[in-house]
């Protein structure tokens, strides 16, 4: 039986690429300093930096401690807690560190067939992980492809192995070229290949029918996916997963399992509130024993 996919850290140093298993620990703190859990020996680096908060052992937060330099996420600086996605890579001084998670297997359902495989490549982390975590509740199966990806030699060598996905779901912001001859390549090359293209976050609310601009067979345009007060929307989600649905299986959506899943986003969406781990100023030119000192015997005012 092969292990259960967990997310990891790979840290990018000179000759190595080192993995570090996410899962071990809920709170992984980053830094110069020797009592953080991932340590940085740079200049550059503050001594508490960052730290990265892991949920329900599948969701991964990035948060920037108010370090001197900042941190970055695909060269973007980060200044509030940051849900990461598959391939994000978090720049720290001159270190990279890339979030791997591409493969996320449903749990306890109940389907009783072979698990439907969709390969996903989202521009959003949270409109990826609701996509990731409603499939899942359905006994879908999701492998991530980032955005950087070449989408169109992943299928080809998918076809060439005989494991094409039963789906493919695309963002239209993600793809990284013509998303419309994207389509019809793989129309005419993978007829049997149900795609869906999704919107970005300012679409239209209603799933948009776009038999003119698209090739036939393609199916339908999904909108973006609400991100807050996700139990309160089930027929919606409903609604989204029967049009897929009706392109690649005959049963019916859980209602059950998938309330239980919206139920645990509501969760996991709420952590942008997490705090940073120290609220004052940690002073870099003073040694971790002299701060830990001065915790514990703090100068009478």
């Amino acid at each position: 039986m092969t292990a259960s996919p967990t997310p990891k850290l790979i840290i990018a140093a000179a000759e190595t690429a080192q993995p570090i298993d996410l899962t071990t620990q809920k709170t992984w703190t980053l830094g110069r300093s020797s009592i953080n859990a991932i340590v940085l020996s740079e200049g550059s680096v503050s001594r508490h930096h960052a730290k990265l908060e892991v949920v329900d052992n599948r969701h991964c937060y990035f948060v920037d401690l108010n370090s001197s330099n900042g941190s970055q996420v695909n060269h973007v600086r980060v200044t509030e807690p940051l849900l990461l996605k598959h391939g994000d890579v978090i720049t720290i001084g001159a270190t990279d560190i890339r979030f791997h998670f591409p493969y996320v297997t449903h749990s306890g359902s109940t389907v009783p067939f072979r698990p439907k495989q969709v390969l996903m490549m989202q521009e959003s982390a949270t409109q990826g992980i609701i996509w990731q975590e409603i499939l899942c509740s359905q006994g879908f199966d999701v492998r991530w492809i980032p955005p950087s990806s070449d989408l169109q030699k992943r299928i080809n060598l998918d076809a060439t192995a005989n494991v094409l996905p039963d789906l493919l779901l695309v963002n239209i912001d993600a793809y990284r070229g013509d998303a419309l001859a994207f389509c019809t390549w793989c129309n005419n090359t993978y007829p049997q290949l149900p795609l869906f293209l999704t919107l970005s976050s300012n679409a239209e609310a209603a799933i948009v029918e776009t038999p003119a601009t698209l090739p036939s067979g393609l199916g339908r345009i999904l909108p973006a996916l609400p991100c807050d007060q996700l139990s309160e929307k089930l027929d919606l989600f409903v609604e989204h997963l029967q049009s897929l649905f009706e392109k690649i299986c005959d049963y019916p959506v859980d209602h059950q399992d998938l309330a239980a899943s919206l139920a645990s986003l509501d969760s996991i969406l709420d952590r942008p509130s997490i705090p940073p781990v120290n609220a004052h100023p940690v002073d870099d030119d003073l040694d971790d024993f002299t701060i830990l000192d001065s915790k514990r015997n703090p100068l009478a005012s």
